[in-house]
């Protein structure tokens, strides 16, 4: 009992007390904490603290000065959200909307990545990219296989969509049952698959060159259910950057989206949308201004889950 007291001292220590944009001693304007996300290189110059910094300032006139101070300690995701929760230690963290968090915080309603990580490119094994050339739609692609983490979110929606999935519990074990032809491709986040290929390289896979899948996925700003005024600011500041092309500028130039985009020819590939059944109602997918590019009328509507029809073209 008596260390548990102890390390929350040093925690509250570290990171001040600050609540949404309150003064703090020996500071000269109002502070909120944000934390460094975990295994981040960039620190003050990664794109969701960039983002965080535009939205402040362009609400400063109406809601007054606010800096955002980047907590310096990389923390896993679990100990953010306790800390979060406790509403003291950190006022805004940026994480994947799912239903229990969104019970447990207030969500700002504004895709920060444009839905980037809900973009999948395919590991495949080597010589096999023949086997995709005809895949146009949700239907042809039921043909094959796919494989995935049994935890990972994208198992759930390949298997709405009506797709073969295959599963296992670690990354080491689906490569190896990717090149033992136990499935024919595994869906990889256009950011991963970077690092993926790098420590795989040993193995005979590589990177189908032609295709994506994409589904509604949304990583937001979540706050203290106290922190009402802070994530009203933070739409609007968020509203104005979309409307002025701030946030299109940020996200296009910086060097974790950008390479993310021009590697792997991103905008050339041959796009399946599928619907994402888990995705909450609240989730702004008939605008268009969120997101990379328009989402099908199906998904816009938020029909069944199945064959969305043709193919969009890459943008």
């Amino acid at each position: 009992m008596v260390k548990s007291i102890v390390q929350f001292l040093l925690v509250y220590l570290l990171f001040g007390s600050a609540s949404a944009c309150e003064l703090l001693p020996d500071q000269n304007q109002p502070v909120i904490n944000f934390p460094h996300k975990f295994k981040e290189n960039l620190k003050e110059q990664g794109y969701v603290f960039s983002l965080l910094r535009l939205a402040l300032q362009k609400t400063e006139v109406d809601y007054g000065p606010c800096r955002a101070h980047l907590v310096m300690n990389a923390l896993p995701v679990k100990r953010t959200e306790m800390y979060l929760e406790g509403g003291d230690l950190l006022q805004v963290v940026d994480l994947s909307i799912r239903a229990d968090r969104t019970e447990r915080f207030l969500v700002v309603p504004v895709p920060l990545y444009k839905g980037l990580a809900g973009n999948r490119i395919f590991l495949i094994r080597k010589g096999e990219s023949a086997k995709f050339a005809d895949i146009q739609n949700v239907g042809s692609l039921k043909r094959l296989s796919a494989g995935q983490g049994e935890k990972c979110v994208d198992t759930s929606i390949l298997r709405a969509n009506g797709l073969t999935v295959k599963t296992t519990a670690n990354i080491d074990s689906l490569i190896d049952m990717l090149t033992h032809k136990r499935f024919d491709y595994s869906p990889r986040g256009a950011a991963e698959i970077f690092s993926e290929i790098n420590i795989y390289g040993e193995y005979a896979i590589e990177v189908e060159p032609a295709l994506m899948i994409t589904y509604p996925f949304m990583t937001a700003f979540h706050l203290n259910k106290q922190q009402t005024k802070l994530a009203e600011r933070l739409s609007v500041g968020l509203d104005r950057a979309i409307d002025d092309g701030a946030l299109d500028k940020l996200f296009y130039a910086h060097t974790t989206t950008r390479s993310v985009l021009t590697d792997y020819n991103f905008s050339g590939r041959r796009i399946i949308p599928l619907c994402n059944p888990n995705i909450p109602d609240w989730v702004p997918l008939e605008d268009d201004r969120y997101w990379i590019r328009p989402w099908p009328a199906t998904i816009k509507r938020r029909e069944p889950c199945g064959d969305t029809g043709k193919i969009l073209l890459g943008n």
